[in-house]
């Protein structure tokens, strides 16, 4: 076989994901016939192999991954996966009964806020650093009690708005125009509102009252 043929074929073997466009030509290989001998007496005559076509090839279109490919690294996957989880973790609040310690009205209000922080601050918390819980989290046994391992979302009252947030914190605006700031505590062990298992409750005092 011509050996250039051959490391086309192997070439094309090599890359079976090999993204082919139009062929535009066929390139013909001629068959020769093999050199007589001097005496040909007593050999049997050979029929001519059909002769190898190989397609001359041209790509369409750039051979490299395209600008979308190129940016669905894994980082960005992941983030995209995280941020998709995120929204339809928070469209589940809507649908639970307030965990104990929130009266209706104060988990509505919550969970509106939550909406809020999950479209407009989510993506850059990631950015930050920041964890979902970070965000979302509650303290697993005592959801309303536990301020301390409470997220972002669920520190915020209704008429305060994010002002700025970077990798320790946040500062918010009070409906007065007052600032806090909200620091992220990096060891929050807190569980993400919506994976809130069934029995959580209060912490309460000796006395019955709840803490504040």
């Amino acid at each position: 076989m011509n050996p250039e043929i051959r490391e086309r074929l192997l070439a094309i073997a090599a890359h079976p994901y090999l993204h082919i466009g139009r062929v535009t030509g066929v390139t013909g290989v001629t068959a020769e016939e093999s050199p007589k001998s001097g005496n040909d007496e007593g050999v049997t005559p050979v029929t001519p192999v059909t002769p190898l076509l190989v397609p001359t090839i041209e790509l369409e279109g750039p051979t490299s991954p395209s600008s979308e490919a190129r940016e669905q690294t894994p980082v960005n996957s992941l983030r995209e996966g995280r941020l998709r989880w995120v929204e339809r973790g928070v469209a589940k609040l809507s649908q639970m009964d307030p965990p104990p310690g929130f009266s209706p009205t104060d988990w509505a209000s919550s969970v509106e806020i939550a909406k809020m922080v999950a479209r407009e601050w989510t993506a850059r918390a990631y950015d930050c650093g920041w964890l979902t819980a970070d965000l979302f989290g509650l303290h697993p046994i005592a959801p309303a009690a536990r301020r301390d391992m409470m997220g972002l979302a669920f520190v915020l009252r209704p008429g305060e708005k994010i002002l700025s947030l970077e990798e320790t914190g946040a500062i918010i605006q009070t409906p007065q125009g007052a600032r806090k700031t909200f620091q992220r505590n990096p060891t929050n062990k807190g569980e993400c509102a919506w994976s809130l298992r069934p029995g959580a409750y209060t912490e309460t005092n000796q006395s019955g009252v709840a803490h504040t």
